[in-house]
């Protein structure tokens, strides 16, 4: 996962390479309406797509060749898969610096569910996940993110 500055954040958190598996594994286990045989090919295209820094469009090409679905389900597949990680790895890198709590926050347009409005600016801990949504993407297609509250960490300040 190496971005435009050259950062490659699996050398920095060394913690993400041990989790990366678990959490590709967790998530392409919620794929429904898809063949088994193409799960583990998912797998792969999400897992190799991260670790490469691809884009959610060169992943989502990736699933579509390797799989019998079609180019929308692809895209579809690849957001939800890249959303469901970027939430896992919100929440390990908050948690691991001892943040214990965030801030709901939204993508803020009309794609946004009213469930998820309704979280939007509300603090929640990342032990208690709000019901029916569970933490920033965590549900299908989430757009919505954690915005860190320090006050657990600088109360040792």
């Amino acid at each position: 996962m190496t971005f435009a500055l050259g950062i490659d954040s699996f050398q920095r958190e060394n913690f993400i390479p041990a989790t990366l598996n678990s959490f590709v594994a967790e998530n392409v286990a919620l794929i429904t309406k898809m063949e088994t045989d193409y799960l583990s090919d998912v797998f792969t295209a999400v897992h190799r797509g991260v670790r490469a820094g691809e884009s959610v469009r060169s992943i989502a090409k990736t699933i579509e060749k390797r799989t019998d679905v079609s180019k929308s389900r692809a895209r579809f597949i690849a957001r939800d898969q890249i959303g469901k990680l970027n939430g896992q790895l919100t929440e390990l890198r908050q948690t691991n610096l001892g943040i214990e709590k965030y801030t709901w926050r939204t993508s803020e347009d009309e794609r946004v569910r009213p469930s998820h409005r309704a979280h939007n600016g509300r603090m929640y801990s990342w032990s208690d996940p709000p019901s029916g949504t569970g933490n920033p993407g965590d549900d299908f297609q989430c757009r919505c993110y954690a915005e860190p509250d320090f006050s657990s960490i600088l109360s040792d300040v």
